[in-house]
């Protein structure tokens, strides 16, 4: 989840090396690589033990296994806040490399939430689900009257993330099978 969205920190890696010396032997490989497979974490598991192994059990490591060091390094404990707007920010554009329209997909989603969390904010939603787009209304004009600074801070979020970091960590995160 860390690594997905933001960063995975020095912190959970040093986790998986505590839990790979304690539990090494009583673990069923046959058994995880299958359960990681069908979650679709088999990379991502090789390459984190590829990493441990790099860097606690003195094992040689591949450009790979460096690049994704540097990045555990630049994440500090648990991720930081550049690797976490990097990856929406890039997430947000999809196929358009346009950072404009990642601005316009991220306000879009902000606005008009999923009917479950707009259920969260207005409780008598649950009973009548058919008024829902006149609760994004509501809420849309409750935002425009009263948070228009939180929009213009929106508008920002990415006036300082570099687009080619961005790509960057898209792509070790794709490496990564994530």
């Amino acid at each position: 989840k860390h690594m997905k969205y933001s960063g995975f920190g020095i912190r959970m890696l040093i986790d998986a090396w505590v839990y790979l010396n304690r539990f090494q032997d009583e673990i069923d490989r046959k058994v995880l690589d299958e359960r990681l497979k069908d979650c679709g974490l088999d990379t991502f598991e090789k390459e984190i033990v590829k990493l441990v192994d790099y860097w606690f059990n003195e094992k040689p490591g591949n450009e790979k296994t460096k690049e994704l060091g540097r990045y555990v390094i630049e994440s500090g404990l648990f991720g930081s806040l550049k690797q976490y707007k990097a990856t929406e920010m890039t997430e947000n554009m999809g196929n358009t490399q346009s950072v404009q329209k990642s601005i316009i997909k991220k306000m879009t989603h902000a606005l008009f939430l999923p009917y479950k969390n707009m259920c969260l904010l207005y409780p008598q939603l649950s009973k009548y689900p058919v008024l829902l787009p006149f609760f994004w209304i509501y809420r849309a004009m409750k935002i425009v009257l009263f948070k228009r600074d939180s929009i213009v801070e929106e508008t920002k979020t990415y006036d300082n993330v570099d687009v080619d970091y961005a790509k960057n960590v898209a792509e070790l995160k794709k490496n990564l099978g994530l």
